[in-house]
């Protein structure tokens, strides 16, 4: 969120049209930055100034995930075995495709 407020204060205050159009197309770069700073810290994590400015956001990652119920991952499981279970077995309507190189 904080890497969000910084990239759109770049930008002003634009016609409403072009705010959400700017939130739209800037949303996977923030999300890219985001990863990519995320994998950084992962590979520093002994560095505790870096530590301290990404807390905040991982408070907010640890806040809004949590682990999943058993019943949750007994439904995951059951989806996996049956989507598993699809893809081993032969459709009578595929087609072969040869590919000669």
């Amino acid at each position: 969120m904080v890497l969000a407020v910084f990239v759109f204060a770049f930008f002003g205050r634009p016609h409403w049209y072009w705010l959400i159009a700017e939130r739209i197309l800037l949303l996977p770069v923030i999300a890219g930055i985001a990863y990519e700073l995320i994998r950084f810290a992962g590979r520093h994590s002994e560095n505790r100034v870096l530590m301290t400015l990404l807390a905040p956001g991982m408070w907010l990652q640890r806040l809004t995930t949590r682990e999943p119920s058993l019943d949750q991952l007994e439904v995951s499981i059951r989806a996996l075995k049956e989507v598993l279970h699809l893809e081993e077995r032969p459709r009578a309507d595929a087609q072969r495709v040869e590919i000669m190189a």
